[in-house]
């Protein structure tokens, strides 16, 4: 065989194989998950933020990327604006060291359960509260069932716990559910515009009925003025209580020639002066009104 010393060679030696592609951990993957920002790849430093569909970014490394949203990665393209995150109230863990140890890949986790002190390391699942920001473990949901929050107390309904960095189907059905909830709230703004124009243009166009209001209807119903008759009315003015007693001296002696046993008004002259006196316009008084009551005086004489 050429080989000295009389050795013979196993197969592994002259066949070379593919080399099979490696495999991150198990501990790795889920260090990256929990650990580090999903868009920068930087250690994961408050503020955090989750999307709604469970990713966990540093809230300043977003709001950069927000800036120029061309460059956006895919995971990260259905996030419009801030709106889209929800900031995590998280409880840190007392025996947390920041320092890693150089002898294993892992250490304590930085955050744990308020309700159970569970560690917030991948191995155990959690979830954070829409309403709130809270984030909790699965097994405190399940095993301590509540309508409130257990760190805030503020109420949540089952549609606002999202699962934290889950399973291909739990980001399924955030998708589907973060699509619909968009449509909807697309539907309501628009139907809201819809409204708000139809009312501007209703109240800016002009009323062409007449009968239209209350208005028109009151000025409907309250009578016109009829000038025929408006020769009967009490004179008003300054000498609106001469006239007043004029008138009834006039009817006082209308009445006195009447008692007498004058009712023929047209064969009586007394009667028939006072009742026509009582329709005509006094002529000798507006004369007296037509002459002048001021006096002027020349100085120069």
């Amino acid at each position: 065989m050429g080989c000295d010393g009389g050795t013979i060679p196993r197969r592994d030696e002259l066949v070379k194989l593919k080399k099979k592609a490696e495999k991150a951990s198990k501990d790795s993957e889920l260090d990256a998950k929990w650990r580090y920002c999903a868009l920068s790849a930087e250690r994961l430093r408050p503020p955090i933020v989750c999307c709604e569909l469970g990713r966990l970014f540093n809230k300043e490394a977003l709001l950069l990327a927000l800036l120029d949203k061309s460059n956006l990665p895919d995971l990260a393209k259905h996030i419009r604006s801030l709106k889209d995150v929800r900031e995590l109230s998280l409880t840190a863990n007392p025996s947390h060291k920041e320092q890693r140890n150089a002898d294993t890949c892992t250490d304590t986790a930085p955050y744990i359960c308020p309700v159970t002190g569970l560690e917030m390391s991948g191995r155990y699942r959690f979830s954070y509260l829409r309403t709130c920001g809270c984030v909790v473990s699965e097994r405190a949901l399940k095993e301590a069932p509540s309508e409130s929050c257990y760190k805030c107390g503020k109420p949540f309904a089952a549609d606002d716990v999202v699962p934290i960095n889950g399973t291909e189907d739990d980001v399924k059905t955030l998708r589907e559910k973060m699509t619909e909830k968009r449509q909807m709230a697309k539907a309501s703004k628009k139907k809201r515009k819809t409204a708000e124009s139809d009312a501007s243009t209703s109240s800016s166009s002009p009323e062409t009925k007449e009968d239209s209001g209350p208005v028109a209807k009151k000025a409907k119903l309250e009578p016109k003025a009829n000038p025929t008759k408006s020769s009967t009315r009490l004179p008003t003015g300054p000498s609106s209580s001469s006239n007043i007693r004029q008138f009834d001296l006039r009817v006082t002696a209308m009445g006195a020639a009447k008692a007498a046993g004058d009712h023929d008004d047209t064969s009586n002259p007394t009667c028939r002066d006072v009742f026509k006196s009582l329709f005509t316009s006094r002529q000798e008084e507006q004369a007296k009104d037509k002459t002048s009551k001021w006096i002027t005086c020349d100085s120069y004489k």
